[in-house]
């Protein structure tokens, strides 16, 4: 291992290099230590958004919701990078969804606070909890309207039942002059 505690499967993962990932994981490599900074291999490759390290971490059995030590794992970091391909696989295998990171935001959270709105309609149609607040009582909505992504804000709305629906003004600027939409919360 280097001085951050990388060992070689990380090198590997770093230089995205897949045919020697396969043989140092063939060849008995841990796919699962994590570093000194708490990255696995696959988290580093979710980071890293490459998609073939990233499936041969995974058909060799890695660890898909491994968490480092602030709760981010191999999907929510993959999310944070816009890496939809890698997303789109990680949930595909199974990947915990909804698993929190130490300010309980979700990776439907990070996407929804970036204005993803591919992430944010990929997550929805698996079915994440759309309702779930961080620590800060903040939902994955509630980081949409503040970072002002209507159309985040909108795919999230459209996914709450009627009886659910937060009390929200929603509204399309008219032209390029008017101000961006703006959500309030009824204080009702």
């Amino acid at each position: 291992a280097d001085q951050q505690g990388r060992a070689p499967l990380h090198m590997a993962v770093w230089n995205s290099s897949v045919r020697v990932v396969d043989l140092l994981v063939r060849g008995g490599a841990d796919k699962n230590k994590a570093d000194w900074d708490g990255r696995t291999p696959l988290f580093l490759a979710a980071f890293l958004g490459s998609l073939p390290v990233v499936r041969a971490l995974v058909e060799a059995g890695a660890n898909k919701s491994k968490a480092d030590p602030h709760g981010r794992t191999p999907l929510s970091i993959a999310v944070c990078g816009s890496h939809f391909a890698v997303v789109r696989l990680l949930i595909g295998e199974g990947a915990n969804r909804n698993q929190a990171d130490w300010f309980g935001r979700t990776p439907l959270h990070e996407a929804a606070r970036q204005g993803n709105v591919e992430i944010v309609k990929m997550m929805l149609k698996v079915g994440v909890d759309i309702r779930k607040a961080d620590n800060f009582g903040r939902t994955p909505l509630d980081l949409a309207v503040a970072a002002n992504h209507l159309r985040a804000a909108r795919a999230l709305l459209d996914n709450y039942s009627d009886r659910d629906r937060p009390t929200c003004v929603l509204a399309l600027p008219q032209s390029p002059l008017q101000p961006p939409a703006m959500c309030r919360k009824a204080w009702v």
